[in-house]
């Protein structure tokens, strides 16, 4: 297993997670960047990833804009959801994908929800529904807002027809790709994509 990637949380098929023999688990909520609940939903992940049996670290990516990330001692990386575009901008600024890469060869397994798996994507045309891009660029001005992933040549579109309070949003997010002939996967709550 390289990906675990659920629509919100853990999802259903957690079981799988306890699995992954290396426990230590590095979460990163950058998505969460300026968002009052940051450390609310970082304190959830970590007693959730906890009670699945793993030593959690937090890393902020912010802190590796002009160092690389070791990523070789973890076993799980787990990205949470929040805005997608400042996922991605902090993504580039770390050079994340380089620090992900030597992670696969260690045997890292990328999990995540909800912008935290969008991010993966090879597109992120009709998300402006419903992430907030204006604010994504006044955090980070001048970067490009495109994929840095070329992992999957569709995009997961996460809480499609749940009870989430952005479902209304993603089913006008799944019209436009529909109409744009855009690859996507929408996937439910509680739905998880293993590869």
């Amino acid at each position: 297993m390289k990906f675990y990637l659920s629509s919100k949380g853990v999802g259903n098929d957690y079981e799988k997670l306890k699995k992954i023999e290396n426990k230590e688990c590095c979460l990163i909520a950058n998505a969460m960047d300026k968002n009052p609940f940051q450390k609310a939903v970082i304190d959830r992940e970590s007693e959730v990833l906890k009670h699945l049996g793993f030593s959690v670290t937090v890393i902020d990516l912010k802190d590796y804009f002009n160092k690389k990330l070791n990523l070789s001692s973890y076993g799980l990386l787990w990205v949470t959801g929040g805005n997608v575009f400042i996922l991605n901008m902090v993504m580039q600024k770390a050079n994340f994908k380089r620090s992900l890469e030597d992670g696969f060869k260690n045997g890292l397994v990328y999990g995540g929800y909800s912008a935290g798996i969008v991010v993966l994507g090879n597109t992120f045309e009709g998300l402006d529904l419903v992430d907030d891009i204006e604010f994504a660029k006044s955090l980070y001005p001048g970067l490009a807002l495109r994929p840095i992933f070329d992992y999957f040549n569709y995009v997961i579109i996460p809480h499609f027809e749940s009870d989430h309070h952005e479902s209304n949003d993603i089913d006008k997010v799944v019209d436009y790709l529909k109409k744009k002939n855009i690859k996507h996967k929408a996937i439910s709550d509680g739905d998880v994509i293993i590869i």
